[in-house]
């Protein structure tokens, strides 16, 4: 199968392969001064990119082999449909800014960057487990409040939407990326101490390459005297947003 490469950011993606050293956001669920995270992901991926030649990025790439139709059908066909339920969340972004257009957010959005990982946890021997394993069904979020909680699994239809780092840049900071994790549910381990492999699917909607993104005009703060407050974050392409991102959690 294509192997993610640096030329090739999709493809498959082996065990212990990604350590995210966390964003501005995410130091929000460390204790005080730790340092961010170090060690690599438990988990392998296969990932594709958008199919849109004006996006800039690498055609397509998929596996040899009789199971590789189907994959590639059922693949293909979720990405639109997560294409499609992306631009009725920024629509509805859009709203609650108090954005007098409801698709200000497109002008962004025309050939997007966006991403669809398949993503398996395997099993793990008592002796690979993370110590301590925690509690919870396995994909966890961390409130404004300073806890982490399960995310509960509700109907097969519904979806959970994260945040993520470039939404909080765009707004100020007036919406939080969403620190997340998956870890080992307490009650996953067999008699004999070992944990059942889980999979999931993630979808990562991302603005255009060469979209510059600076703070959404509702979100620029004001002073007493009414004048409108310097934004926190300096202007940024969404490509040079989004590598940089690949590049800290591939690197090494």
């Amino acid at each position: 199968a294509p192997h993610m490469a640096p030329d090739y950011a999709y493809g498959y993606s082996p065990l212990r392969s990604e350590v995210h050293p966390g964003s501005e956001d995410d130091a929000r669920a460390r204790e005080p001064d730790a340092a961010a995270p170090t060690a690599a992901d438990e988990k392998e991926m296969w990932c594709i990119g958008p199919e849109d030649p004006a996006a800039g990025l690498p055609t397509r790439l998929w596996p040899d082999g009789d199971c590789a139709p189907e994959m590639r059908e059922a693949q293909e066909a979720y990405f639109h449909a997560m294409e499609a339920l992306s631009d009725r969340l920024l629509a509805l972004f859009a709203r609650a800014l108090r954005l007098e257009d409801p698709a200000w957010f497109s002008q962004f959005n025309r050939r997007h960057a966006s991403a669809l990982r398949a993503i398996n946890y395997p099993a793990l021997d008592r002796e690979l487990l993370p110590h301590p394993a925690a509690g919870g069904p396995g994909l966890q979020i961390f409130t404004r409040g300073g806890q982490w909680i399960d995310v509960p699994q509700v109907a097969e239809s519904a979806f959970v939407i994260n945040l993520g780092d470039l939404m909080s840049r765009w707004t100020d900071g007036r919406w939080l990326s969403t620190p997340h994790r998956v870890v080992v549910p307490a009650d996953a381990q067999d008699a004999q101490g070992a944990v059942a492999a889980r999979q999931a699917i993630a979808y990562f909607h991302n603005m255009d390459m060469d979209a510059v993104i600076e703070t959404v005009p509702t979100c620029l703060a004001t002073g007493p005297d009414g004048a409108r407050k310097a934004p926190r974050y300096k202007p940024i392409k969404a490509g040079d947003h989004l590598m940089a991102k690949h590049e800290a959690a591939t690197r090494g």
